[in-house]
């Protein structure tokens, strides 16, 4: 009902949040948004020191398993909508779904990508995956959705450069790879639901093991970020994230403190600036 329903209220609570850490940060932007209000809040962001990043045109879950030709024309159409509008060089990538495949791979190097952050090396959040798309097929609504490549959960924790696999690291390819952050032996996936979510004594595990990661890269979502009550969420949507239950301004004080306490004696970058640490 509102294509531009994450620029308005839910972006500016992201973007403060930054502000009030003393940080920019990385936006995966779907490219073909990118008009009006987008448009000029992405300029002003970019300003401000934000990164923006492709996440697609389309954000098509199976982009990485269509033809090479298909693939490098969703990215084209991506880097120049992103370029044109930042006046800035485009760097990164997070994959649909955050599926990749050696085809997309390749694509990516052949257009200059600096970068790429889409594996979650993470056996928890791959079986939590497979649980819900089985819940899927038992229902009647249809899902593009996939499960994706299983050796995603072997992939390095650190930033590493791919090999022909992507999920290999060793590799001498003119691109980094940035996984997102897992905690704890158990690779517990770092994102607003398990900080919040999670029983206390796993909280405490989880910030102890991020706190001993030379690079931690924080993945939110903007749902993270939404009031569904002032900021017309669809009705069918608000069941389908267990953090909406709690108030927003409950949220953001939490990831406020929650953060605050990670990035002491740290630099906060984006994912640009990240990369730009293994060249």
């Amino acid at each position: 009902e509102d294509p531009l329903l994450m620029y308005r209220h839910t972006l500016d609570r992201f973007t403060g949040l930054c502000e009030d850490l003393g940080a920019v940060g990385t936006l995966f932007v779907v490219s073909r948004d990118i008009t009006g209000l987008a448009a000029e809040k992405l300029k002003t962001l970019v300003y401000k020191g934000f990164e923006i990043a492709s996440h697609s045109h389309n954000h098509n879950p199976r982009l990485s398993k269509l033809q090479p030709g298909e693939i490098l024309k969703e990215l084209r159409l991506s880097k120049a909508t992103i370029e044109a509008t930042t006046g800035v060089p485009l760097a990164g990538f997070r994959a649909p779904g955050h599926h990749l495949s050696a085809p997309l791979l390749q694509e990516l190097i052949g257009l200059g990508f600096h970068y790429d952050s889409s594996v979650i090396p993470s056996a928890s959040y791959y079986a939590a995956r497979a649980i819900s798309m089985m819940g899927q097929k038992l229902s009647p609504r249809q899902s593009s959705a996939m499960l994706g490549n299983p050796r995603v959960v072997k992939a390095p924790r650190a930033p590493y450069r791919p090999a022909s696999d992507p999920y290999e690291g060793g590799g001498d390819s003119n691109i980094i790879e940035l996984p997102l952050g897992v905690a704890t032996p158990l690779g517990v996936p770092l994102t607003a639901s398990t900080m919040q979510e999670a029983p206390p004594r796993l909280k405490s595990a989880m910030l102890d093991s991020l706190k001993q990661q030379d690079v931690v890269v924080v993945g939110l979502q903007a749902m993270d970020f939404v009031d569904p009550h002032t900021d017309s969420l669809p009705p069918a949507l608000q069941n389908c994230h267990p953090l909406l239950k709690h108030p927003i301004e409950e949220r953001l004080t939490f990831l406020r403190t929650w953060l605050s306490e990670l990035k002491e004696d740290r630099w906060a970058l984006t994912c640009a600036q990240l990369a730009g640490q293994f060249s």
